[in-house]
């Protein structure tokens, strides 16, 4: 850390973790992590990783923490906040207002990755009044020819993808594209000719799982909340919806990270 740009109750309160923390090897930085989060359990990690040398000396002008673990190529910056998992040190590279309007995506993308599956359920379920009369009939005739119900479908189209997201990831590179080719061939088309899926559902489940890659380091987050959404909205509708969002808000908005609002600059 830099002693004239880090806080020095944040750099005593890393201190005495790291002096208190109950291992006698230390493998890699990743097993520092668990130790190094606050107490209270939460979806949003405090602590970043990186590989790259730019970003961990930007991190440590702006006054964070930076920890080194020799032989791993990934160092701990803390603390993290809510706002720097939707910058890359790329927009730093661009004109301003592009960079602003990426990171506009990045987030509609969390949104989108997070809410977009429950809410369709809640609309389909509780509210169909909301939706375009088009957009109705075509949704019901898609719904009349399959085997489940909405929310059946959402919750099984979710882990099947979740299934062929992990397959591809655990198999080698020469065959980790077969995955690819079955999930479209297998899950996308069959699936719907055989009235086993609707389309929608199959487009909503790729869509939400394609923004969910534009924030990276929050993909955990967005498959647990993705869940709980789907569940709130296949349940209670559009009021579980917003029951969950102001929870999951009033969440996020309460987190300090080494004295830090988890939410800054916005807090």
């Amino acid at each position: 850390y830099l002693t004239d740009k880090a806080d020095s109750n944040t750099v005593a309160s890393v201190t005495d973790k790291l002096k208190n923390i109950p291992l006698n090897t230390i493998v890699s930085s990743e097993y520092l992590q668990s130790y190094l989060e606050p107490e209270e359990t939460s979806l949003f990690s405090q602590i970043k990783t990186t590989e790259r040398p730019d970003v961990f000396v930007s991190k440590l002008y702006e006054g964070r923490v930076g920890i080194i673990v020799d032989g791993t190529p990934f160092a701990i910056i803390l603390p993290c906040l809510l706002a720097e998992n939707f910058v890359t040190m790329d927009d730093y590279t661009h004109k301003p207002y592009f960079s602003a309007f990426m990171r506009t995506i990045r987030f509609l993308a969390f949104l989108i990755a997070v809410i977009l599956p429950g809410l369709y359920v809640a609309l389909c379920n509780f509210h169909p009044e909301m939706l375009r009369t088009a957009l109705l009939f075509n949704i019901y005739s898609s719904i009349q020819t399959t085997a489940y119900p909405v929310f059946g479908e959402c919750i099984i189209m979710y882990i099947l993808y979740e299934i062929m997201r992990e397959a591809g990831l655990r198999l080698p590179k020469s065959v980790g594209h077969a995955v690819s080719i079955v999930g479209g061939l297998v899950i996308g088309e069959i699936s719907v000719s055989a009235g086993l899926m609707s389309a929608p559902v199959v487009l909503i489940i790729a869509a939400t799982g394609l923004c969910s890659f534009a924030v990276p380091d929050l993909y955990e987050s967005c498959m647990i909340m993705r869940l709980v959404f789907i569940l709130a909205g296949g349940v209670f509708g559009l009021f579980g919806i917003t029951v969950a969002g102001a929870v999951l808000f009033f969440r996020i908005c309460s987190k300090d990270a080494y004295g830090v609002p988890y939410t800054a600059p916005f807090a």
